[in-house]
């Protein structure tokens, strides 16, 4: 049996803590990460295999996950909490990166960046460029807010310790810097 601990979490997110409510988790940090990983594994997957940021709220009765894990996840800046009308969850850029990095053998993770990066370093070579996640979508196959997302969320830099494009707008438009992929 697993040693375990007490811990708070908030009803909602804007409550301030009460002390009212309690959970019992484990001491394991391997058990603590499991709990995360089945939490971001149920936001990421919407069931089409493409493994996207869905935007729809994600209902906490249809879970079966504990509000501390949730709490932690939102705590942590990995997903946003919308309470009015029962518990719902969906996660921010940040928390698909994170998604991403901890389920990246699961979700075939390296086979859809390799398509990316190979077409960004096709595009920057040594003076950079400029583009959109649109042509950038167009012609790798991937979706649009799949690209628009990893590169947000700097995947290169954050998960693979590469150079990585930049976003210069919030309507799509990408900066992609000389050498790009380079080791940094």
């Amino acid at each position: 049996m697993p040693r375990t601990r007490t811990c708070r979490y908030k009803a909602r997110p804007d409550a301030p803590y009460t002390g009212q409510r309690f959970l019992t988790m484990s001491w394991s940090p391997a058990h603590d990460l499991e709990k995360t990983k089945n939490a971001l594994r149920l936001l990421l997957d919407t069931g089409d295999g493409q493994f996207t940021r869905p935007l729809e709220w994600y209902p906490h009765a249809k879970s079966n996950i504990h509000l501390a894990v949730w709490s932690q996840l939102y705590d942590d800046g990995l997903i946003d909490w919308y309470a009015p009308g029962g518990d719902s969850f969906r996660l921010t850029v940040h928390g698909w990166i994170e998604a991403c990095r901890l389920l990246r053998n699961d979700i075939g993770l390296d086979e859809r960046f390799a398509l990316l990066s190979a077409h960004l370093k096709e595009l920057g070579g040594r003076t950079g460029t400029w583009t959109t996640t649109d042509a950038i979508a167009e012609r790798t196959g991937l979706r649009p807010d799949r690209v628009f997302d990893a590169i947000d969320g700097h995947m290169a830099e954050r998960i693979y310790n590469r150079r990585g494009a930049k976003l210069a707008s919030k309507m799509g438009d990408v900066d992609i810097p000389p050498h790009i992929g380079k080791t940094l």
